[in-house]
């Protein structure tokens, strides 16, 4: 729903994780990872909301520091909005939340993954097996380990050089067969 109303795709993750973690402190690097975009594209939307006041900077050694400007004048609103769009979207793809109840002993929660005690008989080690279940169906833990290292996609100049040593290597090869060599 966000990607009406904000049309970049780094802008749009960079205001949703800023808006959801107010507190959350990263460099351009730390972002990248977290985001999965490219580092030149994320230095310079961050710039553009430093700029516009969105997020503050500060100099930590040789890195670049940013952090959410919690004075912003929309900051608030922008927050709600961007809570509400996720919301909606969770709820179209079909995840209700179950909210817990106000014992939190009754509750945990990993993620979208929710677990609560079926009576209060039932035993921390129970509830602990049930809840591990729940984490190996849903593959939760495949797609933290899937992501855990982050690997840059190939550039399209990077992908047409190796096309090029491929063909060569493949002709060297054609070559030395019809000669006798191989």
């Amino acid at each position: 729903m966000l990607d009406v109303f904000i049309t970049s795709r780094v802008r749009r993750k960079i205001i949703v994780i800023y808006a959801k973690y107010p507190d959350f402190k990263t460099h351009v690097r730390g972002l990248a990872k977290l985001i999965k975009e490219d580092a030149g594209n994320i230095q310079r939307e961050l710039k553009r909301l430093e700029k516009v006041g969105f997020l503050i900077s500060e100099k930590q050694g040789n890195t670049k520091v940013y952090s959410t400007n919690k004075q912003f004048p929309i900051f608030r609103e922008l927050q709600s909005i961007v809570l509400k769009s996720q919301r909606s979207t969770q709820q179209k793809r079909g995840h209700r939340l179950r909210a817990c109840n106000s014992n939190p002993l009754l509750c945990t929660m990993f993620g979208m993954i929710q677990v609560t005690r079926k009576d209060a008989k039932e035993s921390t080690e129970n509830l602990l097996r049930r809840f591990n279940r729940k984490v190996q169906q849903s593959g939760a833990i495949a797609v933290v380990k899937q992501n855990q290292f982050f690997a840059k996609d190939i550039s399209k100049p990077e992908r047409r050089r190796k096309a090029i040593i491929r063909q060569e290597r493949k002709a060297l090869k054609l070559k030395k067969i019809k000669l006798g060599q191989r």
